[in-house]
This record gives structure tokens, C-alpha cells and sequence, in this order.
């Protein structure tokens, strides 16, 4: 993540230790606002020098994503391109259940294509389950690349739910999201990557913005409320 960098004195300690965290760099204290970014580990400041440009670098940041609005408009189609940028298999795996006209199928085949569109995102979430134990092996978190994967499927998870239209957050909720929580090794590593407004969501609803997915799920039944748990 790259930082804009100022210089000033016009903010008393209190304040800036109210607005910012400090970090020690090589070049002195680096101030990063408290609004706006996400830490996702510990935090690090590197200073690096190219012949066109110098500039500090902090890993264990990332820009908090907006604050969600309601039920957004991307549709599988949308998906299946941003689940192609994590898995090579998204649209072979697409064609397998949409074969040929694929694009078009939604419209034409109704119901059976919404079910289709869920047994598609289950055997992708099954996949990503099984790879995760597949690199671990024997003793969890021992295979750091595997886990860092499955940490962009879990935002990949947490994008349905910021940006899906109705049938994609029905999907997300209704069946992602309950397979990644019935597994002990899934579960863990998702209650950690995901933010904590999802979780929030997840843990006490937000009916107003979520009825069309809830309905899509449960047949206008209540949302079922997820647990999540970190521990190990």
C-alpha cells in the first residue's frame, strides 16, 4: 500500500495519537490515519528509493473497502471474472454447469439456472476447502501460501455480499457461507480475514439491507444468524 506523505506541526500529540498511528521508519516517525485503512497484520514501513521516484511502503495495510449500502447489481457473470483472477478453473468449471450459451442461460432457464449458479459456487467454496487441507497437511497454518489464497477467497466471499445482486447474496449467505463455517480450518481463517462490518452482519443481520438475499435463501424466512469464531 502506498502512503501520501506531509510534513507538519500544527497538531498537538493528543491529536495526532487521536487520528494517527505512529510508526518509526529510517527516516524518523511515519503517521498513518486511523480512517480509511484496514490492518490486516503487523504493521511495516519500508522506505524505497527508485531512480524515478522515493517513497514509503506499509505492508499490514490495506484501504477500508466503503461502507455497504444494500444489495448491489453484479451478477454471476461478474463473478465468475473477478473468481478467474484466484482460480484457474472458474470458467471451466462455469461451462461444466452452464455448458454452451452460458451467458445467455440465466434468462432462459429460470429457476434451474439460479440452482445451477449455487451448485456452481459450492463445488468452487468445496474446492478452495479442499485445496486449503489438501497444503496444510497434518498441522494447521503450516503451509503459508495456502492460507493466503484462501484469505482472497474469503474477500472474494465478502465481495458477494458487498456487491451481489439479490441471487448472489441469496448464494453467498445461504450456502458460501455456511460451508466456510462448517469447517474448523475454513472457519478460522475466515472470521480473521473478513471485516468487521461483515461479521457484524453476520452475527446480528441487518434486515433493512438484506431482506432480498434473505428471501432468495429462506423464502422470506428469517436470515439465519452465523457464529464466527477465531479460535483454534
Amino acid at each position: 500500500m502506498e502512503l501520501s506523505v506531509s510534513f507538519t506541526g500544527e497538531e498537538s500529540a493528543a491529536e495526532r495519537d487521536k487520528l494517527y498511528i505512529s510508526e518509526e521508519s529510517c527516516l524518523g516517525s511515519v503517521f498513518i490515519p486511523k480512517e480509511g485503512v484496514r490492518i490486516t497484520g503487523p504493521i511495516r514501513v519500508r522506505y524505497e528509493k527508485y531512480p524515478w521516484i522515493e517513497k514509503f511502503e506499509v505492508d499490514g495495510l490495506k484501504p477500508a473497502p466503503p461502507k455497504r449500502k444494500g444489495v448491489g447489481t453484479k451478477d454471476i457473470k461478474g463473478f465468475v471474472r473477478s473468481l478467474s483472477t484466484i482460480y484457474s478453473g472458474a470458467y471451466d468449471d462455469y461451462d461444466k454447469y452452464f455448458g454452451e450459451g452460458a451467458a445467455d442461460s440465466q434468462d432462459k432457464a429460470g429457476c434451474n439456472a439460479r440452482e445451477k449458479a449455487r451448485e456452481y459456487f459450492a463445488a468452487v467454496t468445496a474446492h478452495f476447502i479442499r485445496t486449503l487441507h489438501e497444503s496444510m497437511g497434518t498441522v494447521l497454518f503450516d503451509s503459508p501460501g495456502a492460507v493466503k489464497l484462501f484469505r482472497k477467497f474469503c474477500g472474494f466471499t465478502e465481495n458477494m455480499w458487498r456487491e451481489g445482486n439479490g441471487e448472489m447474496l441469496g448464494i453467498c449467505l445461504g450456502t458460501v457461507v455456511p460451508m466456510l463455517q462448517n469447517d474448523a480450518a475454513s472457519r478460522v481463517i475466515f472470521a480473521e480475514t473478513i471485516t468487521d462490518e461483515f461479521k457484524e452482519y453476520l452475527q446480528n443481520g441487518d434486515d433493512e439491507k438484506g431482506q432480498a438475499g434473505e428471501e432468495t435463501v429462506n423464502g422470506k424466512q428469517k436470515l439465519q444468524r452465523i457464529t464466527l469464531s477465531a479460535q483454534r
